[in-house]
């Protein structure tokens, strides 16, 4: 079935949606013909994401195959009244075990500047397949350690493997575009949940990257310290993951500024 009618806007949504009845709320070009009206009457509304977008290429049974032709009709329709309206979806290095580009090369050319996530997906679990390491609740108990690698202090050294991840991803990009980056400051349902001086490692690795134009914070990280700045509770940051998020952005505010 297609969305309701909404009374916020001045137009008949459900009528939008008159392609194939059967994709109902997954006719992805009707949501952008829908998007884009409604970025007519919010202009500020200028970036769209769809979560786990890498993860429905292959056209799962009962899902949608974004191929470089939909999305291709899906930003074009979204920059009918607003060029510069960007399409960010989120990307991650693997899908089913494989380089995603390596299984879809020409999708890279139609995003604009993907989200993409980093968990250490091209070493897989690394340092992380130790018996001691303390994997997420979801991994299923006595199967082989498989996927990426977030379990406590055990995916610390990971943090160097970002550029190498980032750098195959920039490969299947259009020349010179950027990409925005998210990582995981709080636990993983499978892979586990992060030291925190994985955080303080991997941030900087992120924010200095010539081809990032953005971080995510995944999930906000809210300080469990007084304060992060000063007084005695100060010295312990570096074991608070939100003074960590917040310092490391206070750092760069300052340096973008002093740069001025």
């Amino acid at each position: 079935m297609p969305p309701p009618e909404s009374e916020i806007t001045p137009f008949n949504d459900t009528a939008v949606f008159d392609g194939d009845p059967e994709l109902g709320y997954q006719d992805y070009e009707a949501w952008t013909r829908l998007l884009a009206a409604v970025a007519v009457l919010y202009p500020h509304f200028v970036v769209l994401n769809i979560d786990d977008f890498s993860h429905n290429l292959s056209g799962v049974k009962g899902g949608v195959h974004f191929s470089p032709g939909l999305v291709a009709r899906m930003t074009s329709t979204l920059r009918a009244h607003n060029p510069d309206f960007a399409f960010v979806p989120t990307l991650y290095y693997s899908q089913s075990g494989r380089f995603v580009f390596a299984a879809h090369p020409g999708v890279g050319y139609a995003l604009d500047q993907p989200l993409f996530y980093f968990r250490n997906d091209k070493q897989g679990p690394g340092p992380c397949a130790a018996t001691e390491c303390p994997w997420g609740p979801a991994f299923p108990a006595g199967e082989p350690r498989a996927g990426g690698c977030l379990a406590g202090a055990c995916c610390i050294s990971t943090a160097e493997n970002f550029a190498s991840e980032v750098g195959d991803v920039l490969m299947y990009l259009p020349p010179g575009r950027r990409v925005h980056v998210g990582f995981y400051a709080t636990g993983h349902s499978r892979l586990g949940n992060p030291d925190p001086l994985y955080v303080l490692r991997l941030m900087p690795n992120i924010m200095s990257h010539a081809a990032v134009a953005g971080i995510t914070v995944y999930v906000f990280q809210n300080p469990a310290l007084e304060d992060c700045f000063q007084g005695p509770a100060a010295s312990k940051w570096r074991s608070d993951k939100g003074c960590i998020v917040a310092r490391l952005f206070r750092e760069a505010s300052l340096a973008r500024l002093d740069a001025r």
